[in-house]
This record gives C-alpha cells, structure tokens and sequence, in this order.
C-alpha cells in the first residue's frame, strides 16, 4: 500500500508541476510550450527513486523477524479459511464414514451372533438384514460425500 502511495504523490506531484507551468504560459498566452522532455525524465527519475527505495525498505523488513511474522500474518489471513475448512471437512468426513460402515455393517449385512452359550458349547445364528436399510445407508453415504465435498470446497 506504502508503495502505491509513494508512487501516486510522486506522479500527482510531477504532474501538478507541469499543470502550473501550463497555466501560467496560456496566461501570459505566449506561444512558448512547457518542455516536455524534461518532465519525463524528472517521472522517470521520481519513479526510479520510489521503487529503489520500495525494493530496499521491502528486503529489510522481509528479512526482520518482525517482517517474517508479518508475512506470516497475512499468508494465515489468506489461507486460513480453506485450510479450515477443508481440515475439519476430511476429520467430519472419515468420521462419519465410520459411523455409517458400523452401522452399515450392523444392519444391511448378514452376520453371525452368539444364539447360547453353555460351558460345553456355543450355539450361533445368522441375523438376517432389515429390509430397505441397504437403501436408506446409500442415500446417507451420498449425504455425507456430498456433504464433506461441499464443506472444503465451496
């Protein structure tokens, strides 16, 4: 922002040189022009200085601790919310896939439960799956992909 500053009050003061000159030779309303070519160069040599001392100014300050933690500052102002958001979109994400396989895995599947248990031996049976959950556990499975997906990148 500095840097703009400089360069804009150096250019408005180089040209607000020339606009006097201007005015005062169409009041005096002689034939003689403003030099031109020196009012370049004096720009040029305006504009060489800020920059030099711009360049100079932003290798101290980049260099300083100060100027590193400055950096810092402003690279964690401008990432900060999509590294956010997508951190906490993968944790919310493997979270709940997690809950939903369980519950997929309880529900939609066919498993083996202990029946009985006596000393001597163990009686097993198959619990069959509800009807339906396969589908209701497809569209949770959308919901939370799309979801996640939604959270980190939009």
């Amino acid at each position: 922002m500095r840097i703009f500053a400089l360069m804009l009050v150096a250019t408005c003061l180089s040209f607000n040189a020339v606009a006097q000159e201007k005015g005062k030779a169409q009041d005096e309303k002689t034939t003689e022009q403003a030099p031109t070519p020196s009012v370049g160069k004096e720009i040029g040599a305006a504009v060489n200085q800020v920059i030099t001392a711009v360049v100079k100014d932003g290798n101290k300050l980049a260099t300083s601790e100060i100027g590193v933690f400055t950096i810092g500052l402003v690279a964690w102002k401008v990432m900060a919310k999509p590294i956010v958001r997508f951190s906490v979109g993968i944790l919310l994400m493997w979270g709940l896939l997690w809950i939903w396989w369980w519950s997929y895995r309880k529900t939609s599947l066919t498993h083996v439960v202990v029946a009985t248990e006596s000393a001597a031996e163990r009686k097993y049976k198959l619990v069959q799956p509800v009807e339906g959950r396969a589908l209701a556990h497809g569209f949770v499975l959308i919901v939370i992909l799309v979801g996640s997906y939604v959270l980190m990148f939009a």
